[in-house]
């Protein structure tokens, strides 16, 4: 699906990558954090390098809450309980989802479940941070907290890549305020304005 691409992401990078439907975004977003293999050609990803990737979808089925929820993926992420329980009370109130502590994961509407699994990645420092559509479902206020906390770790060293379709790209342009590059996905190849 895609062909015919060479290129480095440096430490504190940030690449919009845009195209169509089907186009191959989620593709490369893959091919670039490790979760799917090249059939043809060579992914180098440095040593030891943390990799944060948010799908472009979640299907979580579970009566838990949301807070519970979200206190154990911190934990699996090295966190104890209570720092866990402490950092979750700060992202609740940070991300604007205060009220939403005890509703079930399963009750939950696609843009908050989004907001509340973006969130979360942003407790950890990583080295690279890959988000699919990140944005989908999340209102601006919410949007604009997420690229304040993005610019943030960008200033830490951490290389971003986020996908965006054509016309959210042209409906929101503040959002390529922080971005280095942009790549556009047309026909499997690569290309861009900033590429």
């Amino acid at each position: 699906m895609i062909r015919n691409a060479t290129f480095k992401l440096h430490a504190g990078e940030c690449v919009l990558i845009t195209g169509n439907n089907g186009s191959g975004k989620t593709t490369l977003l893959r091919l670039l954090t490790g979760t799917t293999l090249p059939t043809t050609g060579t992914v180098r990803l440095q040593k030891k390098l943390s990799v944060q990737y948010v799908p472009p979808k979640y299907i979580l089925n579970t009566g838990m809450s949301a807070f519970r929820y979200l206190v154990l993926l911190t934990m699996v992420d090295g966190f104890s309980n209570a720092e866990a329980k402490k950092l979750c009370k700060e992202l609740f109130v940070h991300y604007q989802l205060s009220g939403m502590e005890q509703i079930a994961i399963n009750r939950l509407s696609d843009g908050i479940l989004r907001t509340m699994m973006l969130a979360q990645t942003m407790l950890r420092p990583c080295g690279l941070l890959a988000l699919d559509a990140p944005f989908t479902g999340i209102d601006h206020d919410k949007q604009k907290i997420f690229y304040a906390d993005m610019v943030k770790m960008k200033q830490q060293n951490t290389a971003i890549l986020f996908t965006s379709l054509p016309s959210e790209r042209e409906a929101d342009e503040w959002q390529t305020a922080f971005v280095d590059k942009i790549w556009h996905i047309e026909h499997g190849e690569i290309k861009g304005d900033r590429y």
